[in-house]
């Protein structure tokens, strides 16, 4: 990724090559009012593009082609947002720029309404609590075979999710995580779950 500094000034070069540009058009008499409406809407643009810039490049650490990024403090992968929030089916990587994924964050499908399935199959990634909590579209998700925990309201109210196998290597499951899931026929718990919050699930 490139360096913030360099972005940022880089943005401010350009937002004053194009206020500078507008300014010497204002010179000209018969074109004034409508120059000077441009001017305003130029500025305001590239206010708000500069602000949006200023957020992504100060959130997060790194991308690649599908997921924004944050570095925990032993420099280990947390995914935390979409490059296109227009995407229906996601793959959870092991590794992300040859750094291990650990985590996904709550914040990481919040914008997207278009969520169908995430297979999580080939990584090692833990998942937040309330990951998927009211994610109403969601219909498939891939469990690892290395997932120890399925945090409180993981899957709540996921309303439209058909199907999921709890992987023998998960040892807890968090209250209400699939509370709301309301197409699924039924969940086996496998004999590894040692935590007895999942029995306040729901009905399941």
């Amino acid at each position: 990724i490139l360096n913030k500094s360099l972005i940022i000034f880089s943005m401010a070069i350009l937002a004053l090559i194009n206020l500078y540009r507008n300014r010497i058009e204002f010179k000209r008499p018969k074109r004034a009012k409508i120059q000077k409406e441009s001017f305003i809407y130029q500025l305001v643009a590239l206010s708000i593009i500069f602000i949006t810039s200023f957020y992504y490049i100060n959130r997060y650490d790194g991308y690649d082609e599908s997921y924004y990024y944050i570095k925990s403090s032993s420099n280990e992968i947390i995914i935390d947002g979409l490059i296109n929030n227009n995407e229906s089916s996601f793959v959870i990587p092991k590794t992300i720029d040859s750094l291990e994924v650990i985590k996904v964050s709550i914040n990481t499908f919040k914008k997207t309404n278009t969520l169908i399935e995430v297979d999580f199959s080939n990584s090692n990634a833990s998942l937040d609590e309330a990951l998927f909590k009211d994610r109403s579209e969601l219909r498939s998700v891939v469990l690892s075979e290395r997932l120890q925990t399925i945090p409180k309201d993981a899957f709540k109210n996921t309303s439209q999710l058909e199907a999921i196998t709890i992987p023998s290597s998960v040892t807890s499951i968090g209250a209400y995580a699939f509370y709301g899931a309301s197409q699924l026929d039924a969940i086996t718990i496998p004999s590894s779950v040692r935590s007895e919050e999942h029995r306040l699930n729901s009905s399941h």
